[in-house]
């Protein structure tokens, strides 16, 4: 009785354990983040993107990366030639702004151009293939989240095509107190682990 008692306690640690290590790792598959770094707005951005059930509207070329919060749109990346991926709701759904900001070019630029406007369009790199990795970063010098207009919070755009939904989203100024690292959880129950294997093990008393 007591060995089913300890292989049970196991099973229930390992199995929180288990899910610990997978919550909150899920992520958009291209997040871009903005912060105020010193006297300067920088955004970076990562991940790859599927365009499964969205079709190309047109190209366009030596488009540089600019903000314009009030209709939705940001493009980061060096200056290059693009593809306009476009799709009526509700295939392809997103906000129409993340703020009140006009037209704002960035002053400097790096990486793939990736991004989004009007709540339904999003950019990528001209002949882009799906799911290949992107990343990329733009600095507007100078500015703050007020004077570019932007209204801190996490924006998504996501298409849905069954199990090929993917999604983009922008976060502007992330939460000040990071998520827990895998790593951090991890080592937090493994140290539930053995106090619970500690506490199986202990003797009980026998009563009449």
């Amino acid at each position: 009785m007591r060995r089913s008692s300890l292989h049970s306690g196991y099973a229930a640690v390992v199995g929180l354990l288990a899910v610990l290590l997978t919550a909150g790792t899920a992520q958009a598959s291209f997040v871009e983040t903005v912060v105020q770094s010193g006297p300067n707005v920088v955004v970076t951005g990562s991940g790859s993107i599927e365009m499964w059930g969205i079709g190309i509207e047109s190209s366009h070329n030596n488009v540089s990366s600019y903000v314009e919060a009030d209709i939705g749109a940001i493009l980061t990346g060096a200056t290059g030639n693009v593809d306009d991926w476009h799709e009526l709701s509700p295939y392809f759904t997103g906000p129409t702004n993340f703020g009140a900001g006009f037209y704002r070019s960035a002053d400097s630029a790096s990486g793939d151009l990736v991004g989004v406007a009007l709540g339904n369009v999003l950019f990528l790199p001209h002949g882009y293939v799906h799911g290949t990795a992107l990343s990329n970063t733009a600095t507007y010098d100078n500015e703050t989240f007020t004077t570019l207009g932007l209204t801190p919070g996490s924006y998504t755009w996501s298409w849905n095509n069954g199990s090929n939904s993917d999604s983009f989203t922008l976060q502007i100024e992330p939460a000040a107190v990071p998520e827990p690292s895998a790593l951090t959880m991890f080592l937090t129950m493994v140290g539930i682990l053995a106090a619970t294997a500690l506490i199986l093990r202990r003797p009980r008393r026998v009563t009449s």
